[in-house]
This record gives structure tokens, sequence and C-alpha cells, in this order.
């Protein structure tokens, strides 16, 4: 089903004065790019759900309501504005594969297939799907019955919990939670276990945060129970950052893990002391706790546009980092620090990682 409406522009908001931060938070704050009513196509009935995505600056908001059971895909490119999907075009495409009451409250929404696909990961209905961004035509990519064919577990349906991302080639990452383990599907009906639950058991290191790959093919999550940021090298589980890194010992992560072109990784900390909000580190150098930056206080994002420090999804939009979050639900930009913001933050070598690699 697909809809086209021409839309407003970009519509600045820039907050007001940056209040100050720990540990150098940006100074200038951040702006709202789309109001709620934007994304949801003016439809009060539907509100921004935990996914937003981006490619080549192109917006992709996935719009819900659980009582009754809706949703819709929105496209926004510029001042055009798609319907790519909804309810009813997703059920017609996918008929008994679909089961619509209770859609896609996870995280892992992803542009995959070089801007071709949506990837959505239904922690709800425990599948993979993938929607055309041109024709909005839905297709299952993951099934319970695959996921189950992995982990040997058939007492109890596959259960994909909220945690989840994207490999660098737009395979899925999943946390399974009836096998205990993450899960990939490097290609359609295929699914592979990524980190065993033995793996995690013995680092105490089950994700409860997002899933983030980097360009050198480690993953990275947070877990809430041991307060630790945790990094998988293939092989491996290692604790990476940990509650005194933050200034504290934390609340948990709450929320999406994101690597993102610069080369950092962005995440949302809520740590017991006055380090709260957006946090980033690099996670290429030999220190990685040595890079942490509290890029947005809770302060600045309370006072910000969005009115709120609960920050649900990362992406990048027009070469900075953009938020959403499902208590006010605009998209925000975060611009990006000069030079001499980066310097005394710490930040020079993540300019020259950017400078080397031409991102």
């Amino acid at each position: 089903m697909i809809r086209s409406v021409c839309r407003f522009g970009l519509a600045m908001v820039v907050c007001g004065a940056a209040l100050s931060a720990p540990q150098g938070a940006f100074a200038q704050g951040y702006s709202e790019v789309k109001t709620q009513s934007q994304l949801n196509l003016g439809d009060p009935d539907l509100t921004l759900q935990r996914s937003i995505v981006t490619f080549n600056d192109i917006i992709y908001a996935l719009n819900a309501n659980f009582s009754p059971a809706d949703f819709n895909l929105v496209k926004i490119d510029g001042a055009t504005s798609t319907e790519l999907a909804t309810l009813t075009s997703t059920v017609t495409d996918l008929g008994a594969a679909f089961p619509p009451n209770d859609p896609f409250p996870g995280f892992g929404m992803a542009v995959v297939d070089s801007g071709a696909a949506v990837q959505l990961i239904d922690s709800a209905n425990n599948q993979v799907y993938r929607f055309n961004t041109t024709t909005g035509t839905a297709s299952l990519y993951v099934s319970q019955a695959n996921i189950q064919a992995e982990t040997g577990i058939t007492a109890d349906p596959a259960d994909i919990s909220t945690i989840s991302g994207v490999s660098s080639t737009g395979a899925p990452v999943f946390l399974e939670t009836e096998s205990g383990s993450i899960l990939t599907a490097p290609s359609a009906g295929v699914v592979d276990t990524l980190v065993t639950n033995a793996q995690l058991v013995a680092a105490n290191a089950e994700p409860d945060s997002g899933i983030t790959m980097d360009d050198s093919g480690n993953y990275y999550w947070g877990s809430n129970d041991s307060d630790t940021v945790f990094k998988f090298d293939g092989n491996n589980v290692i604790a990476l950052l940990t509650a005194a890194d933050f200034g504290g010992t934390t609340n948990g992560f709450n929320g999406d893990f994101f690597f993102a072109p610069d080369g950092l990784i962005y995440l949302r900390a809520d740590p017991n002391s006055a380090n709260r909000g957006i946090f980033s580190f690099d996670p290429a150098a030999v220190d990685p706790a040595s890079t942490l930056v509290n890029v947005l206080s809770e302060d600045q994002l309370v006072a910000g546009p969005a009115g709120t420090s609960f920050v649900t999804e990362f992406s990048w939009f027009d070469g900075n980092l953009g938020f959403h979050s499902i208590s006010n639900s605009g998209y925000y930009v975060v611009p990006e620090p000069g030079v001499g913001g980066l310097m005394a933050m710490g930040g020079l070598m993540a300019l020259i990682r950017r400078r080397r690699s031409g991102r």
C-alpha cells in the first residue's frame, strides 16, 4: 500500500541555552528535525515506536497502536512522505506468516540490501520481516521455525528479545531468550548461533541493551546485571567498560547501542551519579574507557525539544547523530562539535580516524 503526501521541509526547532554537563557534554544541545505528526502522517492514533532508521538521509519511521493493533511504516525523503506499509497491506502480503495482533515492539530496525529493504526484527511475533523501500511489499525473512531449528528448543516457541541489532552486512542479530543465546541470520531462512548461552553466562554478559557491530566485525552490547559494556570478538566475550568508567553504579543502559559512521559507538546510560544521558566511546582505541564522552547530559536532553532524557534508538542523519524517544515522538539531531570541542573532550583521535577513513 503506497500513499504519497508532500510534507513540510525540515522543521528545525533549536533548543534553549545548553546547561553545563559533566565530561564535556556538547555545548550546542540538539534540534528537532521531524515532529510526531510528520513522522506518522498526522494520524493521531499512531505513535512512533522504538524504531526509526535512516539511509542517505531518508528517514524510515515505524508508528503503531496496540489497542486496537495498527501500524504504518513511513518513508520521508526530503519534503515527500510515503506510507510504505500498513497493517492491512502487511497481512495481505504475508497472510498466516504475520499474526497482526501485536506488531513490532522491539529494537533492531535497519535499512539493508543497499537501501532496497527495511528489516524489522519483530519481538512480538518472533520473526524477521523485510519491506521493499519502493513498493512497500512485505516478505518473511526469518520464521520461528527457522530459529527453533537452530536452537533445538521445541517445547516453547522461539522468543526474540527486544535486544537486537544488525551486522555490517545487514544480517539481523538478536537475543533469543529460550536458548539464552545471541543469534544471527546471514541469509533468508538461515539462522546461526553467534554467541552461545555458555559464553554469556560465563561472562555474566546477557544483553539488556541494543546490539551493534563495528567495522572490524566485533559486536557490542550492555548488560544491566553487571553494569558493563561487553565486546564479542568472534571468539571471546570481553568486559570493555564498567560502571566506574561512567562515574558510578549504573541503573543500566536503557536503549540502543549504535556504531556510527564516525567510528564511535553511541549509547544511553543512566548512572546513579551526575553523569547521565547519551555517551560515546571509540571501540578501536587501546583504552576505550579513556575516550568515553558524555555527548548530551540528562539536563540538556530534558531542556531540549524532546523534554525527556529517555532516548530510544540512534541513527545517522545529515552527518550527525540522530535519536528519538517514544516518550516524545519527534526525531532529533545532535550537531557535531567543532575541532576545538573534540580536542577538549579527548576526541582528537576520533577526528583523525574520520579523516583517515574518508568518513
